[in-house]
């Protein structure tokens, strides 16, 4: 099984409910459904900066479905999960006014 949360996407075995592959969208991720892009047919490729995972779709109709949703996710994240670098390579925006303790 492959499942898109808030801010991840993970490969599940149904047999066992394992996560076999987790992978967060940070910065560095990427889609691409392309043919130039990636080679093949009905393929989707997922790059983020630990990672590239290549789905490999069995029709051209579910590649565009997940694609939607993985472009979906992208934008949803994308204030959270910005190119520009945070202090000490944050993943989170700096907080003005904020109390460490």
């Amino acid at each position: 099984w492959f499942i898109i949360k808030d801010s991840y996407i993970v490969d599940i075995r149904p047999d066992i409910h394992e996560i076999c592959f987790p992978m967060l969208v940070d910065r560095d991720f990427q889609i691409s459904s392309d043919i130039q892009n990636i080679g093949y047919d009905n393929d989707i490729k997922i790059i983020n900066s630990q990672r590239i995972l290549l789905i490999k779709c069995r029709t051209a109709h579910n590649c565009n479905e997940w694609t939607k949703h993985l472009s979906n996710l992208t934008e949803q994240v994308k204030d959270v999960v910005n190119k520009t670098r945070k202090q000490s390579d944050s993943y989170a925006p700096i907080r003005k006014n904020q109390l460490a303790y």
